[in-house]
């Protein structure tokens, strides 16, 4: 490059005239030439113009988009202005602290950002344009001429983690990163044909070199189109599609990829275009290196290793790895110094140190910063005039590495000194980290170290509590998740009494460490005999016996229902253990010491004789006799799918005789519903209510899908003593598969008891009959339950006090459901399977995730920040003699309310989300009629269903297919996800009133919480490439 002399803008405005069709954008399918790049960005600069914006000015450009981005970076820097790159993941205090202190005179974002951007408050002087509106481009009537830029301009103003707590900006010129690439031009001969990967996020400096190293050369820049490219394999993939040349990496994201490589070597061949793969962000350990060489040999593409920061525009040195001799080394060569710049390695006074001798780096030369914005006091720290300096004025960048001169003259680097670290290339200042945690309620003093494990930077965090606090490192880590970023979470906690100080007056890190009390740690100690049986407990119904006192419930792979088998099991035992208690506790040793064990167990026993129906029964029956004149099936329960016998033809008289066994053995299909008193009771009839019918062969009826004419005929009067509560339809589809079809009243079916049934049923085929022996219906320990809760004053100071949003109530009489409509539609595996595991990973229950995406979604949809629902609840407890082997209406519908915060940090939002469902399964059996009372008798506009278990148990003999269910509620629009794990078949399903919620918006209702849920599956993939330390940045 020839021409250092000029501005970006510039040198690429030469390279769009030059080759206005030739492509400078590629995302996907698709693409964006020089010509249009060039109009896109000059247009959005005039508009800025118009609007106030000058030379020097500072303009924020969001960075979601990474294509817009870098229409709206270029167009800013036409503008005469600096960009400064705005993550909106960021949490809300500090993004505003960046705006604030950067004065920034206008904003430009892609307008998805609109929203999140409203979140922020920012000052109303702000202007803010969407790139998006290209249509505004060109409005007005004055010809506004692009402004002269000089190349001592500002360029871009990247915020970096500062030592006194909070972020600064680094302010770059033009000329800093012109001469960036004129002085590396011979060393790498970038060209037209280069393709460069957009990996790096756009507030990481590496971006200036990969959006640059492209477009100043008239080369492409590819853009991912999907977060999944930090994936090794989507990687791969990427890099062929899209025939990458030119690779930037850090390198721990490079291990992992040799990892996937080594597992998977025909993939090798997908990164054949790549001729140059540079590497930066991180140091590089040349041991791990050498596995490269191992699946690349020598013909590989070339290798190098770079080292810069931010306030040296990217990078101060090169070394080209010697593929040959240099895999082996223990020193992380990081070469010469770029040869407009000089390298200083200097002891504490600011002298030279001799060769092999550790010191700092100091680096001077025309790639220094300007300095950080706005603050004359941090620049004068670490930007000092050079004591070596070789002209007038000449400044040095005080680092805060430390590197040794090898024997041939290059140099090693050995790491940072103190203060700072990168973890994914970002750089983060342990003093703002340490600044983060004092604010942290019951923290007094808090002091952050770094420690290498592995050729990974570990944070330990050491915090002094306030007098009689008591340090949870969930709280911790979930108030901390406010205030800084996730990558800068220290992975250790550590409570001590006092920060020590050595006779110097520094900190003694070796006496802290001493007296240090891990808040994480498991402990050694010999477990005592009720954490021995609690442990044995845990370690049958979790399947593994690699649990142990302190291992946590959800990292062992708990979930809702789980929690419920664990819960029963401890209770049988003879613990007081619910299943909120798992959530809150976590651990057996927790559990052990919080939880008390009583010399018998504390179940309520079943008994016989009529008793009075649920509240949740004597809902549902007044809605069903309510609508039944509507013919709208309302609370009339459908299951349909396809039974095949993978071994011999199916036997239809022996499977009629095992729904009827099966069927016959619960007491609730012997239930008859009456009204007394103005009450509904249940009693016992003298018979099962059931219905078994065989559609004889040759007259096979089409499968039932939901409002199949016909079915409807078939309408369940709940107090007729001789109507079937349950039908059983087999109509044979060939000689080994038969179509299977249920049908019930809800008041006697959650869900759950359906699948113990025909677990039951499919294992009883073939056997020799049983005599059906009458038993008590463990129902009736629900409903005394629920009645002793109804009368707990503490519950109804709850209920009482539990917030409900009038937007989301019916007014009484108000809503009558006419017409049903229904919509569905997969969620996808693999975002199921994240989502589990980001739960289990912040130890929340699974159910939470759905309930936020749910809620966000309903928020998003009807305009408010606050939502509630009446969100299906268990009920199956373990004060209940066998509850999760019983069949019945064990579940209860209860308010649910969450306020949507659209900026909120993903894990501090599931987090409370989960202690909100925490808090409300104290009293989740209280009745719902009476917390409605409480308020006028209005009624849920939404309601919320989240089920997580198999439809049926797997069986070596019979497989099930072609689910198809009806399952309607009386609520106007009623949202039900179900989650089955086992065949990977998740689905959303929305059932309304067509009048209140037509097709349309429940299409929209769907796409929206599955973004929502997307959203949540990519921080689970973020977390997971964070925990592995192999991953870019975001």
């Amino acid at each position: 490059m020839e021409d250092e002399a000029l501005t970006i803008v510039d040198r690429f405005r030469v390279i769009a005239a030059a080759s206005p069709n030739r492509t400078a954008i590629v995302r996907g399918a698709e693409s964006i030439g020089y010509g249009q790049l060039d109009t896109a960005s000059s247009a959005l600069a005039m508009r800025l113009m118009r609007n106030g914006v000058r030379l020097e000015s500072l303009v924020g450009v969001v960075i979601d988009d990474r294509a817009k981005a870098v229409v709206a970076i270029l167009g800013a820097m036409k503008s005469g202005a600096a960009y400064v790159p705005l993550d909106l993941t960021y949490p809300p205090e500090r993004l505003s602290n960046i705006v604030c202190e950067a004065g920034l005179a206008a904003i430009v974002a892609p307008r998805m950002a609109s929203e999140r951007l409203r979140q922020l408050k920012l000052d109303p002087s702000i202007g803010i344009f969407y790139v998006d509106d290209a249509a505004q481009a060109s409005e007005g009537d004055d010809v506004v001429h692009l402004p002269a830029i000089n190349p001592d301009n500002l360029a871009y103003v990247i915020y970096t983690s500062g030592s006194t707590g909070g972020p600064k900006g680094v302010m770059v010129s033009h000329r800093s990163v012109m001469r960036l690439f004129h002085e590396t031009a011979d060393s790498f001969e970038f060209s037209p044909d280069d393709t460069w990967p957009l990996l790096h996020s756009v507030a990481f400096d590496f971006s200036v070199w990969e959006i640059w190293g492209a477009l100043l050369y008239g080369g492409r820049l590819a853009i991912p189109d999907g977060p999944d490219v930090r994936d090794p394999a989507v990687l791969c993939e990427f890099i062929a599609r899209a025939g990458v040349t030119v690779l930037n990496q850090t390198p721990s994201f490079f291990y992992r990829l040799c990892t996937y490589l080594e597992r998977h070597p025909g993939d090798l061949r997908k990164l054949s275009t790549v001729k140059l793969t540079i590497f930066g962000g991180e140091r590089l350990d040349y041991t791990k290196l050498a596995r490269w060489y191992v699946l690349a040999g020598q013909s590989g593409p070339v290798v190098v290793n770079m080292y810069g920061i931010t306030e040296t525009t990217v990078h101060v040195t090169l070394h080209p790895v010697d593929c040959v001799s240099e895999p082996a080394v223990s020193e992380s060569l990081i070469g010469d110094p770029i040869a407009d710049l000089r390298v200083f390695i200097l002891d504490e006074h600011l002298e030279p140190v001799p060769q092999g001798v550790v010191g700092e780096i100091f680096v001077s030369g025309p790639g220094l910063a300007r300095g950080y914005q706005g603050r004359p006091d941090l620049t004068a720290d670490v930007f000092m005039p050079c004591p070596y300096a070789e002209r007038a004025g000449e400044r040095m960048y005080q680092t805060g590495d430390l590197a040794k001169w090898m024997p041939d003259g290059t140099i090693g680097y050995v790491s940072r000194k103190s203060g700072y670290l990168k973890v994914r290339g970002f750089r983060v200042s342990l003093g703002e980290i340490e600044a983060a945690l004092r604010t942290c309620d019951g923290v007094q003093d808090a002091y952050v170290s770094i420690r290498a494990a592995d050729g990974v930077d570990i944070l330990d965090a050491y915090v002094k509590p306030e007098a009689d606090a008591q340090l949870s490192i969930g709280e911790l880590r979930e108030q901390f998740g406010r205030k800084l970023p996730n990558f800068c979470a220290p992975q250790n906690f550590y409570s001590i009494e006092t920060i020590p100080l050595t006779r110097n007056g520094k900190i003694d890190l070796a006496a802290m460490k001493a007296h240090a009390v891990e808040l994480s740690a498991h402990s050694a100690a010999m477990p005592s005999e009720a954490e021995s049986a609690l442990l044995s407990i845990w370690r049958s119904v979790l399947g593994s016996d690699a649990v142990s006192v302190d291992t946590d419930f959800f990292e062992a792979g708990g979930d809702s229902i789980r929690a419920v088998d664990l819960a029963l099991a401890m209770t049988r035992a003879g613990w007081r253990v619910g299943v909120q208690d798992i959530f809150v506790r976590g651990s057996v040793r927790n559990i052990a010491a919080a939880c008390n064990r009583s010399a018998e167990r504390q179940v309520v026993p079943a008994r016989g004789g009529s008793a009075l129906a649920s509240d949740m029964q004597t809902i549902m029956l007044n809605a069903y006799d309510a609508n039944l004149a509507r013919r709208n099936e309302v609370y009339h329960v459908v299951q349909s799918f396809d039974l095949c016998d993978l071994h011999a033809d199916i036997d239809l008289d022996e499977l009629a005789r095992s729904f009827i066994e099966t069927f016959s053995a619960y007491p609730v299909f012997s239930t008859v519903f009456e009204r007394l008193d103005g009450n509904i009771v249940r009693r016992r009839a003298d018979t099962p209510r059931l219905a078994v019918s065989v559609t004889p062969n040759g007259q096979s009826a089409p499968p039932w899908t939901p409002g199949t004419a016909g079915r409807a005929s078939k309408v369940i009067d709940p107090f007729d003593a001789d109507s079937p509560l349950m039908y059983v339809e087999l109509t044979p589809l060939s000689a080994r598969c038969t179509r299977v079809t249920l049908e019930t009243h809800h008041a006697i079916d959650d869900g759950w008891g359906q699948q113990q049934l025909l677990t039951a049923t499919l294992d009883r085929y073939g056997r020799p009959e049983q005599p059906v022996e009458a038993s008590p219906d463990p129902f009736d320990a629900y409903v005394r339950l629920q009645r002793e809760q109804s009368e707990s004053a503490c519950a109804r100071r709850f209920w009482d006090g539990y917030e409900m949003h009038d937007h989301f109530l019916c007014v009484p009489g108000d809503h009558k459901v006419a017409r049903i409509g229904e919509t569905d539609e997969s969620i996808r595996a693999h975002a199921v399977d994240a989502i589990y595991r980001y739960c289990q990973a912040i130890r929340v229950q699974s159910k939470a995730a759905f309930f936020c995406a749910v809620c966000r979604a309903i928020a998003s949809i009807e305009g408010e920040r606050d939502v509630t629902l009446g969100a299906v609840t268990n009920g199956r407890t373990a004060e209940i003699e066998r509850a999760l082997e019983s069949v019945g209406l064990y579940w209860n519908i209860l308010p649910f309310s969450m306020h949507v915060d659209a900026a909120a940090d993903i894990e501090s939002e599931l987090t409370g989300v989960h202690r909100a469902l925490n808090e409300a399964a104290d009293f989740s059996l209280y009745p719902l009629s009476r917390i409605l009372r409480a308020r006028g008798n209005r009624d849920f506009r939404y309601s919320l269903n989240f089920t997580n278990f198999d439809a049926v148990r797997r069986s070596d003999r019979f497989v099930t297919s072609n689910w198809a269910g009806q399952d309607r509620f009386h609520y106007p629009i009623n949202v039900a996800i179900n989650v089955d794990r086992s065949d990977g078949v998740n689905e959303i399903r929305i059932v309304a009133d067509d009048d209140v919620f037509p097709h349309a918006m429940r299409v929209r209702l769907i796409e929206q919480a599955c973004s929502e849920l997307d959203r949540i599956a990519a921080a689970a993939f973020r977390r997971t490439l964070r925990a592995q330390s192999a991953f870019f940045s975001d």
